[in-house]
């Protein structure tokens, strides 16, 4: 009788212990996954953020070439808006496939950060000028006060007529 009643008892204590393993293997197994997908969101945000610094990095170097390529130019004209597509020329060279939109955001980033601190109004001796555009607007400045002499001495219809040059 005790042999039956042990036969009866034990599958159903093997079960019920086979149930409760199953129940906390799965338990276990749960917290492993969900540590897993923490691990790989945490390990993806830090690839995210790793790879924004390297964009950002690699926008204050070019920012750097780019002013580095004006200073030793003489150019003149409007050199804000050639520094800016010089910058966008460049960071498309190092980081293929940015938008303008975002180009123009690390641009803001960086102009942010390197001017930090500067003053507003920069000084005129930082401003370099072709000497041939410079003779240039000077003879059309001497042509304009020609004109504006002529139009006082009230010669200028005269001079028109006759087509020579008005003096000084």
């Amino acid at each position: 009788m005790l042999n039956e009643i042990s036969n009866q008892i034990v599958p159903i204590l093997v079960t019920a212990i086979v149930a409760i393993l199953t129940v906390i293997i799965k338990i276990v197994a749960d917290k492993i996954i969900d540590f897993i997908e923490t691990k790989k969101k945490a390990v993806e945000q830090q690839i995210r953020i790793e790879k924004a610094k390297d964009i950002e990095n690699k926008a204050f170097k070019v920012w750097k070439e780019v002013d580095e390529h004006f200073r030793i130019s003489n150019f003149i004209g409007d050199a804000v808006a050639a520094k800016q597509k010089k910058f966008e020329e460049f960071m498309l060279k190092k980081v293929p496939g940015l938008t303008g939109e975002e180009i123009e955001d690390l641009r803001q980033v960086v102009a942010g950060e390197i001017n930090k601190g500067k003053a507003k109004i920069i000084s005129d001796n930082t401003v370099q000028v072709d000497p041939k555009q410079l003779e240039a607007l000077q003879g059309k400045a001497d042509k304009f006060d020609q004109l504006q002499n002529a139009l006082n001495q009230g010669t200028l219809n005269s001079t028109v007529a006759n087509n020579t040059p008005v003096q000084k």
